[in-house]
């Protein structure tokens, strides 16, 4: 049998036993085993950490003075290493011991050839290997190679039992990705798969070799960065971490915009267990993605006075329908040359009991995603829109066109097109009055089933918008093969666009384009009459912002439209 070179390091004070060792593994006849000897025990451990050994041989006899501690400190000198216990007779209870401190064979000394004793040391090799390899399995996520949650959690507290003896601080990181949960949808749970391994690589190259990276499950990661001095350095770490994720991933045909959001606790200002460090970090990372995510946050005691509001406003979302306090308000867009009304967008707002405040969408609707509510309140706003459409033609005003945002994820449900038709065929209400819109920042990953659906709402007859267009990642492929009816510009080049060549610039390329392309082209954010008359010299003619009216009750605008009606009338007459 061809066996494998077996480096063994013998721990041993009397010369004659070691020369004993070499006669009897000399007898098998193979030539595999390097034997080098040591003294005792602190030599030992010297070259275990200068050197890899494939076994370590261990006399305990009585008079030898190696004692079990011995046998756990070889274990954690060099883990991957077997060890192998000689004494002088057997002993059933220090069998047992020596092998709970670590070792895997134990020998009566001499007892038998050296084939036995060969076979003893291959064996104890070869189980260690297969514990380390069980262990592994147990430990560590098989997907990326981090350490799971499991091990996480062993490290986490003697990070904590050290930290405390040492009167040293630590830093703990949570993070997630921002928008995995729409890839890993639309593109499929592999390529969901790919992009954890490479973020698990990236994260690798942002933090030193002694810090802990840990998969808690799903797009969630942790980081123990150990043994720090001040804030800076956990800043430097972050801010790292937040650039190299802010990079797009290249996966086959696909390139993947995603960054990540982070939180962080620091022990022990910010916690003194595990149980408040993760608490306070995962609060943390929350309020980061609140502040517009891409951005890392430190734990403060305010942050879980948010953090229970936050579980408050949870309950009562999932109530709200139910209780009547959600509300739909109207937009109207402009043409400029003559401030007619051209159409509405649909603003949803929630009013929780016994508030007068009006909650926009992006205040709640990140936390709906969260809870699976955002599907029911997409199905009950199509339905109130719908509904309103044909009693305002029952009342005799004319019939505006509405428009209605949808996320990423509610076009990726094969009912979406079904139920938008069921509420136009429920209401009366024409389909070429009814448009969805599209933020163009979650369209991070067109997929066949996404294109699919717009497609299918463009044969029902309903239009397509692209909100918020110029500032995220949507590419002009997708404009040249997606049946895109209008560009909505982003308020970020409107906002500064008499005082900012570049944004003036972005807004006249729009523009140009969408009229290339047979696009409608709306501008957003309008608050200024500077902003009207640049969009004007732009070739922009189409616009909505506060500055031409806010969002709308239903009665507020029935109220306008009369008002601008009998002004009409009575111009004319």
């Amino acid at each position: 049998m061809n066996f494998k070179s077996v480096r063994l390091l013998f721990i041993e004070n009397d010369i004659r036993d070691v020369r004993v060792v070499r006669e009897l593994l000399g007898e098998t006849g193979d030539g595999k085993f390097q034997l080098e000897h040591v003294d005792h025990v602190p030599a030992a451990l010297t070259r275990l950490g200068e050197e890899r050994f494939d076994a370590v041989l261990v006399d305990m006899s009585r008079d030898r003075g190696i004692d079990l501690d011995a046998i756990t400190h070889l274990g954690e000198a060099s883990p991957g290493t077997a060890i192998v216990v000689l004494c002088d007779h057997f002993d059933e209870s220090l069998s047992f011991k020596v092998a709970q401190a670590g070792a895997q064979d134990f020998l009566v000394k001499w007892q038998g050839d050296g084939f036995l004793l060969a076979r003893s040391i291959r064996y104890a090799i070869e189980h260690k290997k297969e514990k380390d390899h069980l262990s592994r399995l147990a430990c560590y996520d098989g997907l990326t190679g981090l350490i799971n949650r499991s091990l996480f959690r062993e490290l986490l507290d003697k990070n904590l039992c050290q930290a405390a003896r040492r009167g040293e601080s630590f830093a703990l990181m949570f993070l997630d990705l921002d928008h995995f949960k729409e890839i890993n949808d639309t593109l499929g749970h592999d390529m969901g798969d790919r992009l954890l391994m490479l973020v698990a690589r990236r994260l690798q190259g942002c933090v030193r070799t002694n810090d802990v990276i840990a998969r808690l499950g799903g797009d969630e990661f942790t980081i123990i960065q150990d043994g720090i001095t001040g804030r800076g350095e956990v800043e430097t770490v972050a801010n790292k971490i937040i650039h190299v994720m802010k990079q797009p991933f290249v996966i086959g045909n696909h390139v993947l915009n995603v960054g990540t959001s982070l939180g962080i606790a620091v022990y022990p200002e910010h916690g003194a267990d595990a149980l408040s460090l993760l608490k306070n970090a995962d609060t943390s990372m929350y309020y980061a993605k609140e502040q517009g995510r891409q951005n890392f946050q430190f734990y403060t005691p305010e942050l879980r006075t948010r953090a229970t509001r936050r579980m408050e406003m949870q309950r009562n979302l999932r109530d709200a329908l139910g209780r009547g306090e959600m509300k739909v308000f109207y937009q109207p867009h402009f043409r400029l040359k003559d401030r007619e009304i051209m159409g509405l967008t649909a603003c949803l707002r929630w009013q929780p009991q016994g508030e007068e405040r009006l909650l926009p969408p992006e205040a709640f609707m990140p936390l709906a995603e969260e809870t699976g509510m955002a599907t029911a309140l997409g199905e009950w706003l199509i339905n109130s829109v719908c509904e309103q459409h044909r009693a305002w033609r029952e009342e005799g005003l004319p019939a505006m066109s509405i428009t209605v945002s949808l996320t990423a994820r509610q076009l990726r449900q094969s009912v979406l097109v079904d139920h938008i038709a069921r509420a136009l065929d429920r209401s009366g209400m024409d389909a070429r009055s009814f448009e969805v819109e599209l933020n163009e920042d979650l369209m991070v990953a067109s997929t066949d089933s996404q294109d699919s659906a717009l497609v299918r709402l463009k044969d029902i007859g309903v239009s397509i918008a692209i909100n918020n267009f110029g500032s995220g990642s949507f590419s002009l492929d997708c404009l040249k093969r997606l049946p895109i009816d209008t560009l909505k510009i982003d308020r970020s080049f409107v906002r500064n666009l008499s005082r900012n060549r570049e944004d003036a610039a972005i807004t006249a390329a729009i523009v140009t384009m969408a009229r290339c392309l047979r696009m409608g082209v709306i501008a957003e954010g309008v608050e200024s009459a500077a902003q009207l008359e640049a969009l004007l010299e732009q070739g922009c003619h189409m616009a909505q912002g506060d500055f031409l009216s806010p969002p709308l009750s239903s009665w507020e605008l029935v109220r306008l439209l009369r008002e601008r009606e009998t002004a009409y009338l009575e111009k004319a007459g």
